[in-house]
């Protein structure tokens, strides 16, 4: 049997989701939060037709956005900008783009007060924001040359941040080797395409975004529907309009030998994925997540468990299902002379969940674990920052269009009893279906 539902968690859970009330071309989702605060996201999405083509267009749009932070007209300090929000009586919005696939998304999202406090602010924001976009001291004949230079050192510093944290180059590396679909160029080629873009290639990648792109407009709190007309505003640049693809799963391919990569890491950077036998359905999905935590989604996992604490071999050590992957991925880092144990404890301890062989009590733990984290991660659900944490599981929903609302999660996942989660894992897992790769010195 599965764990108790709490009719009035399901009930809650359901006051997270979104309606939908298209206006012009934007598709609009609303949801209505009692909060102290409201918060509205739109989303540009445009599809490249190649993940490179999209790697690209999005490394020169964060150059130009670079640049539009450091001022504009009204505002011609990165100083002066935060106080005019402030003014405003609104954080500074978040304005970044995001990628997946071959889709690019240009994201604005803003938290204002509840009540018609928030109506009027998000129309100050807005205007502020509009103006930053359009005439930012980058575009001004007088300053484009000096915020041309010092946007393009900003993001040449933090790809160079990239390769000399090891642990993530390690990541990179794999997903260029196995994964070119999400990660078609390497950090060096970002590097390159940094250093050497024009203005001109600037300017048209930014104005590419608006040019061919899909607005949505994700609104929650108190007063949606007044909140959504200097947004809307806004998104009407954009000229594309239609229903976004939903989020495909890869599959990395037959495995091999394991692979190394050379570089200068001290420690050895070692990954090791496990793919599955099949893609599999949303109430597999969240079985394997939590035969995941069993084996090492966390502290009270397997390997953290046997490989950090019993044996303290590693710092850290962890795995993750990755479901538009179609694996589970472990990642540590270690001394070199250690790699021919890890592998073999590792491995032992993959034989051993993935074959069922975990205690009732121990899947029950990380099942009360996933279910309280699913309330709580972001704060209780009726606290303050309420409709950012709905307008994130909208934008997973909505946008990337990936897996269920929260409410079908928390009932599928207190509905597993440890037998159907063993049944499971002994269908998708395998031990022996593993691809090992590693980075650091020879």
């Amino acid at each position: 049997m599965g764990l108790p539902l709490d009719p009035a968690i399901a009930s809650m859970l359901r006051e997270t989701e979104f309606s939908r009330q298209d206006s012009g071309n934007a598709a609009v989702y609303t949801n209505h939060a009692e909060s102290s605060s409201q918060a509205a996201q739109l989303s540009l999405v445009r599809s490249y037709g190649s993940a490179e083509e999209a790697v690209r267009a999005e490394l020169l749009v964060d150059i130009y956005l670079a640049g539009v932070r450091k001022g504009c007209a009204s505002f011609p300090t990165a100083d002066s900008l935060t106080r005019a929000f402030y003014m405003a009586r609104t954080q500074q919005p978040s304005v970044h783009t995001e990628r997946w696939r071959d889709m690019l998304e240009f994201v604005v999202k803003v938290h204002v007060p509840a009540g018609e406090r928030g109506v009027s602010a998000m129309g100050s924001a807005m205007d502020i924001v509009a103006e930053m976009m359009a005439q930012p001291l980058l575009r001004d004949a007088a300053h484009s040359e000096r915020i041309l230079e010092l946007a393009r050192e900003e993001v040449i510093r933090s790809l160079e941040d990239r390769i000399q944290h090891h642990p993530s180059y390690a990541y990179s590396l794999f997903d260029l080797r196995y994964f070119p679909q999400d990660s078609p160029l390497s950090v060096p080629g970002l590097l390159d395409l940094a250093r050497n873009a024009t203005f001109e290639d600037i300017i048209r990648a930014y104005e590419g975004v608006f040019a061919a792109s899909s607005p949505v407009l994700l609104l929650s709190g108190d007063s949606p529907e007044g909140i959504a007309s200097p947004v809307l505003g806004f998104a009407a640049q954009s000229a594309g309009q239609g229903t976004l693809p939903p989020l495909e799963v890869l599959e990395m391919g037959p495995v091999g030998k394991p692979v190394a990569e050379e570089g200068p890491s001290e420690q050895t950077q070692f990954l090791r994925a496990y793919t599955l036998a099949a893609v599999p359905g949303e109430r597999e999905r969240s079985a394997l997540r939590l035969v995941n935590r069993v084996f090492g989604g966390g502290w009270t996992g397997r390997l953290m468990q046997v490989v950090r604490e019993k044996h303290h071999l590693v710092y850290g050590i962890y795995s993750g299902y990755q479901e538009y992957r179609n694996m589970i991925r472990l990642g540590t880092e270690h001394d070199p002379r250690l790699l021919g144990r890890i592998t073999a404890l590792t491995q032992e301890i993959a034989e051993e969940v993935f074959s069922g062989k975990f205690q009732d009590e121990e899947f029950r733990k990380v099942q009360e674990q996933a279910i309280e984290e699913m309330l709580t991660a972001r704060g209780p659900l009726r606290s303050c920052d309420q409709p950012s944490f709905r307008i994130d599981e909208a934008h997973r929903l909505h946008v990337k269009r990936a897996g269920v609302g929260l409410a079908e999660q928390y009932e599928t996942l207190t509905s597993f009893d440890p037998a159907e989660a063993r049944h499971i894992a002994l269908h998708y897992l395998s031990p022996g279906r593993s691809q090992i790769f590693t980075y650091g010195r020879a």
